[in-house]
C-alpha cells in the first residue's frame, strides 16, 4: 500500500467519527539550541497518554513524548518502549526522505488547521530518522475521498535518532511556518495527533496515539487534540503569499519554467525576505530557484524567478517564503502540468464546450491564435469537416491573432480547426431534448430560450422546494471528451 493509499483510508472514516470536545494539548514556549538531547532534556514533563487506536486502552508497550516551541519550530521528543527493538527494520538513514517511511516503526504526527479543518499535513519520521511528510485535502465530491499531494515540505528537522536495546527515540524540530499558505496575514491554530506504528516481532503493525478513536486510523480530524501554543506571536508570520503563476517559455532553443508570485509584509516593520521555489517532476528531480525581496509594510512586492527545465509535463510546484534569518513564513503548493505551447488556439465562438447546440444561432466560429514563435511569419488556419474545407492565410502573424469563418454548410459532427501545429475539435450537435448551453455573458439557455436559474448546491438532489427549477449536485462527476 502507498502512503497515499494510507492516507485516502485513514480520511475516508471522518463521517463515522462523531464531534466531540477533545482535551487540548498545551505546548509551552521554550528556548531549544537543536542540539542532540536539548529536547529530551526540556524541564516539562513527559507525556503518557498513548492508547490503542480504535479502542480505549492504554497502549503497552508505553510511548512517551513532549512537545514545546519556540515561536519558529515545534519540537517533538518521543521514546518509544519496544523489547523488540533489535528487530525494528532499518531504512534510510537519519535526515534522509523515505517515500515508505510507514513501513517500519515509526512516530507518525498529523495536523489539521482550525481555519481550514478539510486540510492535512503529515509528518512520520520512523526510528533510525527517516521522514516523509504528505499534505491533503477534500475533493470536494461529496464522496469522502480526499486529494493528497507530495509536493508540501515540512522542512522537518532530525535532531536525533536512536534505537536501544529495548526502546528508540527521536528529536525532531518542524517550521511552524510550513502550515501557513500565506493566503492571507492569519495565522490558523492547528491540532494535532501524536501517533506510533508498531512492525517490530508483530505478525501485524499496531497503532497507537495521544487520542481516543473509535476507528485504527490517525487521521480523524474530530479527534485531533487543539495545540495551545504558549506566548504564541502571531505577528511574527503576518506575511500573505500570492499563489505562484507559472508558465513555460522558450529562450535559445531551452525550455524554462518562468514563475511570477508575490509578497506583502504585514507586520508592523520593513524586513527582506526570500523565496524559494521548488519544481518535482514525476521522476522525483527538482529543480529549485531562490531570490530575494524587500517586505515594505504593506506593499505588494512582485518576484519574477525563471528555472530551466529538463522537459514538459507534470509538476509539483513549491513556494516558500523565508525571512532573513531563514526562518520559515509560508508556503504555497500546487500540482500543475507544464507545457510550452507553440500555438494555442482558444474557440471564442461558440462560447461554451466548443459545441454548437440545434437551439443556438451561431453565424460564425471565430478564435483567437496566440503564437510563441513564428511571429512575423505567414499563419495558415483551417477548418475542415463534412462539407466544408476553408482556409485562411496570415502574411505576417502577430503574437495575438483572431480568424472567422462561416458556418454556412456545416452539418451535424467534428470539425477540425487547425493552425500550425495545433488543433481543436468544434461539435455541431443533434436536436436534445431539454438541452443546455451558456452564451458568451454566461446566460443560461434551455431549450434556446434565456431560462433564470433557482436553485441551491448541495451533496443530495433530495430536497425541492416551491418555486425551484435547478440542483446541483457534485456527488457524481461527468468529464466530457475535451477533459
Amino acid at each position: 500500500m502507498k502512503i497515499t493509499q494510507l492516507l485516502c483510508c485513514g480520511v475516508a472514516t471522518l463521517a463515522a467519527l462523531s464531534m466531540t470536545a477533545v482535551e487540548p494539548v498545551n505546548v509551552p514556549y521554550k528556548k531549544v539550541s537543536g542540539a542532540v538531547g536539548s529536547v529530551k532534556n526540556l524541564d516539562i514533563p513527559w507525556q503518557t497518554d498513548f492508547k490503542i487506536l480504535g479502542s480505549s486502552r492504554p497502549a503497552v508497550p508505553a510511548t512517551r513524548y513532549k512537545l514545546a516551541h519556540d515561536n519558529v519550530n515545534l519540537y517533538v521528543a518521543v521514546i518509544a518502549e519496544e523489547p523488540n527493538a533489535g528487530k525494528i527494520v532499518p531504512r534510510k538513514g537519519s535526515g534522509k526522505e523515505d517515500l515508505d517511511a510507514w513501513r517500519t516503526d515509526s512516530l507518525d504526527l498529523n495536523f489539521i488547521p482550525k481555519d481550514d479543518p478539510e486540510k492535512f499535513y503529515q509528518v512520520i519520521v520512523t526510528a533510525h530518522g527517516a521522514f516523509n511528510d504528505n499534505s491533503g485535502e477534500d475533493d470536494n465530491t461529496g464522496t469522502e475521498t480526499y486529494v493528497s499531494s507530495p509536493a508540501w515540505a515540512s522542512n522537518v528537522k532530525v535532531i536525533s535518532s536512536e534505537v536501544g536495546k529495548d526502546f528508540w527515540s527521536l528529536e525532531i524540530a518542524v517550521p511552524l511556518g510550513s502550515f501557513r499558505t500565506g493566503n492571507s496575514a492569519a495565522t490558523s491554530d492547528l491540532s494535532v495527533i501524536v501517533g506510533r506504528v508498531r512492525f517490530a516481532g508483530l505478525p501485524r503493525y499496531e497503532s497507537s496515539a495521544n487520542v481516543i478513536s473509535k476507528r485504527n486510523v490517525f487521521l480523524s480530524p474530530p479527534v485531533a487534540r487543539p495545540m495551545v501554543l504558549e506566548n504564541f506571536d502571531k505577528k511574527f508570520y503576518r506575511w500573505q503569499l500570492d499563489k505562484p503563476i507559472i508558465k513555460c517559455s522558450k529562450r535559445d532553443g531551452k525550455l524554462y519554467a518562468d514563475i511570477s508570485t508575490a509578497v506583502i509584509n504585514r507586520t508592523d516593520k520593513r524586513a527582506n525576505a526570500r523565496i524559494k521555489v521548488t519544481l518535482r517532476d514525476r521522476s522525483g528531480k527538482e529543480y529549485v530557484v531562490m531570490r530575494g525581496c524587500s517586505g515594505v509594510v504593506n506593499t505588494i512586492s512582485k518576484t519574477e524567478l525563471s528555472v530551466e527545465l529538463d522537459r514538459p509535463g507534470k509538476y509539483t510546484a513549491r513556494v516558500e517564503l523565508f525571512d532573513g534569518r531563514k526562518r520559515q513564513l509560508a508556503e504555497q503548493i500546487a500540482d500543475m502540468v507544464l507545457d510550452y505551447q507553440p500555438v494555442k488556439i482558444q474557440v471564442t465562438s461558440p462560447s461554451y464546450r466548443n459545441n454548437i447546440y440545434a437551439s443556438q444561432q451561431v453565424d460564425n466560429i471565430e478564435a483567437v491564435i496566440t503564437l510563441e514563435e513564428n511571429i512575423g511569419k505567414p499563419l495558415t488556419v483551417t477548418l475542415k469537416g463534412k462539407n466544408v474545407d476553408l482556409k485562411q492565410v496570415i502574411p505576417a502573424a502577430q503574437k495575438v491573432n483572431k480568424v472567422v469563418f462561416p458556418t454556412q454548410g456545416m452539418v451535424e459532427g467534428e470539425y477540425t480547426l487547425t493552425a500550425n501545429s495545433a488543433q481543436t475539435v468544434i461539435r455541431k450537435l443533434a436536436a436534445h431534448p431539454n438541452e443546455v448551453w451558456f452564451d458568451k455573458n454566461g446566460i443560461t439557455y434551455l431549450n434556446g430560450k434565456p431560462f433564470l436559474v433557482n436553485g441551491y448546491f448541495g451533496l443530495q438532489a433530495t430536497h425541492k422546494f416551491p418555486g425551484m427549477n435547478m440542483i446541483h449536485t457534485y456527488a457524481y462527476n461527468f468529464k466530457s471528451p475535451e477533459h
